[in-house]
């Protein structure tokens, strides 16, 4: 009676670890699934302006970007703040460089 009932917590113990652990891969890869979306947004603004030869150097601040009407205010897709309208695009690395000027 006693070894049954350790079997069935082990069991009950290891169902659970298994579907938290899921439950945390789930959440973060949708979180970096959401940061995915909003940087190509922004890189497809940059591309955009710079084929129409809008933007002559290599590298676009957001704030050129909105002042031109290529892209809208965008905000974190988590914290749902605005990003700083300093950050830079380099479109010849197809990066954004999250630290500000």
């Amino acid at each position: 009676m006693k070894q049954t009932k350790y079997i069935y917590l082990t069991i009950l113990f290891l169902i659970i670890v298994f579907v938290v652990s899921g439950a945390i891969l789930t959440e973060k890869r949708h979180r970096q699934k959401m940061y995915t979306v909003e940087e190509k947004k922004i890189l497809e603004a940059a591309d955009k302006c710079k084929l129409e030869d809008v933007c002559l150097d290599s590298t676009v601040s957001l704030q050129f970007l909105y002042d031109h009407y290529y892209l809208v205010e965008q905000a974190n897709p988590i914290s749902k703040k605005n990003y700083n309208s300093n950050l830079v695009v380099d479109y010849t690395k197809k990066s954004i460089d999250w630290i500000t000027n």
